[in-house]
């Protein structure tokens, strides 16, 4: 399934391939790509978001999904990227490292959707994305990862993005990411998959807690962890000039 992409930039230049995350699409990326003059930056909506579909039946497991990137990266005719994921996104591009090793020249993820310590808490918060207050709780949950600092007009774009997903889509991807026996987004089952990551990776966290944690884990020589306390969950929305600085001077 190849879905939504666009693609910009010219073609002999290092390619960034930007993967949103739950409950969004490409559009988040808007106030990026423009600080990304020197790179060719293909975007897309992962299936069920945006303007991609997610009616063949295979789900929303990362590595059904990495199998989507590589289709969009196959009709681009691109054959190395540097992966860039947000949330969910971030476990996709990792996905995506683990699975095609070969495509994935260095990868970058924006507090990524793994390393949660309860499954217990995920298990509640599975029930309420099923239940007929599911748009109560997306609401929630949005307003949980905004700080003081979060502008405005991306409290309204994520609010925006994830009233405009379907409520089961964004279950159903919640639970590949968390709860199933494939995921990895609990702390040991990320541990595990990790390790199987060979790319050298820049992550970037809000919580310092857990840009530690993710410290502590083995990594490819030129990996880096930062974390940016103050920054809310969509970080890359809130302070696009700062992070495309920080990826070209890793890069």
């Amino acid at each position: 399934m190849t879905g939504y992409f666009t693609d910009s930039g010219g073609a002999d230049r290092p390619v960034l391939l930007l993967v949103h995350g739950w409950g969004s699409d490409s559009g988040t990326w808007a106030t990026l790509v423009p600080f990304m003059e020197r790179y060719r930056v293909i975007t897309v909506d992962v299936r069920g978001h945006g303007r991609s579909g997610a009616d063949d039946g295979r789900g929303f497991d990362p590595e059904v999904i990495a199998e989507d990137l590589v289709a969009v990266l196959d009709h681009a005719g691109v054959r190395q990227v540097v992966a860039i994921g947000h949330s969910w996104g971030g476990q996709l591009v990792t996905a995506l490292a683990v699975t095609h090793p070969d495509r994935v020249a260095a990868l970058v993820v924006l507090d990524p959707a793994y390393g949660a310590s309860s499954e217990a808490e995920l298990r509640v918060l599975r029930d309420r994305w099923y239940s007929p207050d599911a748009l109560a709780a997306f609401d929630e949950f949005a307003e949980g990862a905004f700080v003081p600092a979060t502008p405005p007009a991306v409290r309204d774009q994520v609010r925006a993005g994830l009233r405009a997903t379907d409520t089961r889509v964004l279950a159903d991807a919640f639970v590949a990411m968390y709860l199933t026996e494939r995921s990895f987004g609990l702390r040991a089952a990320t541990e595990r998959y990790l390790s199987r990551v060979t790319a050298r990776t820049l992550s970037i966290f809000a919580d310092p807690a857990a840009a530690a944690w993710a410290r502590r884990l083995p990594a490819a020589p030129g990996s880096r962890v930062d974390d940016w306390p103050g920054t809310g969950h969509y970080l890359h929305q809130e302070q696009p000039e700062r992070l495309a600085r920080t990826i070209t001077d890793w890069l």
